[in-house]
């Protein structure tokens, strides 16, 4: 027997925190290398004996890198993505960044009108996400959606398990949320002070161990701002939307072909059971 192996590579912010503690180490018939270890799963697959290999890692403008990476190493590995409607995954995705120190606005974060934000619209084009992944493996990947898992989760666990020929128990899999949200109250604090906190466009060491005490500093930097909020009172912040509604409508207005297209691509490409 050989090696096979699973990726699921994101998206960050369709549920992959839940799925990572929650879901994926408690699947039967293959086994699954925890996030932390991605860094070099090369080598620990090099020396694993053979036999079922899954991996999960959230990758969302580092999909094209990974996925040449992982190619390299197997390009007929089978790859699980999630996607979600556009507009409220970037509104998630700013939300995660101003909770980790990022201070700039939300227009400045995504530009629906000029693109002219740190994050930019072609990044938000799942079918161009899906072709990403169609020109480095030689299968078709399995295409799943954040609404899914929290409409129909046990259908949603059955269709990560067929795909790689795993099984689960339901009585092992707990449906409670793993993150509380922070408050729009604790991000504005966030934004407010983290000029005085954070460095703007920080890069992070590319030495593994390095970056994760970087991260960790960073971590306790942001909970000390975020709890001390409670000490401020609510007049104390602007009341400018945190996320700007007529600014989401347009985003989603935006993409919404783009998304009908992904859900139709899930209906036709997904393995049936």
């Amino acid at each position: 027997m050989s090696k096979e192996l699973i990726f699921h590579v994101g998206l960050g912010k369709t549920g992959s925190s839940y799925l990572q503690q929650a879901f994926f180490p408690k699947l039967h018939g293959v086994k699954y290398i925890q996030t932390r270890r991605f860094h070099k799963f090369e080598k620990d697959l090099d020396r694993a004996p053979d036999g079922k290999f899954f991996l999960s890692r959230e990758f969302d403008q580092q999909l094209e890198r990974e996925s040449v990476r992982i190619s390299n190493y197997d390009k007929d590995a089978k790859i699980i993505v999630v996607f979600r409607p556009q507009a409220p995954w970037i509104g998630s995705q700013y939300k995660r960044f101003t909770k980790n120190g990022m201070h700039e606005t939300f227009d400045e974060f995504f530009d629906i009108d000029n693109d002219q934000g740190l994050w930019k619209q072609d990044e938000l084009y799942w079918m161009k996400k899906i072709g990403i992944i169609e020109k480095y493996f030689t299968q078709k990947p399995l295409v799943l959606f954040q609404e899914d898992l929290k409409e129909e989760p046990y259908k949603f666990f059955d269709d990560i398990a067929n795909y790689m020929g795993a099984r689960y128990n339901k009585d092992e899999i707990s449906l409670e949320s793993i993150h509380k949200a922070r408050t729009d109250k604790q991000l504005k604090m966030m934004r407010k002070f983290g000029t005085i906190f954070f460095k703007k466009n920080q890069v992070l060491s590319e030495n593994y161990f390095i970056n994760r005490l970087q991260s960790r500093i960073r971590q306790l930097k942001t909970l000390t701002v975020i709890f001390s909020s409670v000490f401020f009172p609510d007049s104390y912040f602007d009341d400018i939307e945190l996320l700007p509604k007529e600014q989401l409508k347009k985003i989603a207005e935006h993409y919404v072909d783009d998304y009908a297209t992904a859900r139709a691509y899930a209906r036709e490409n997904n393995p049936k059971y």
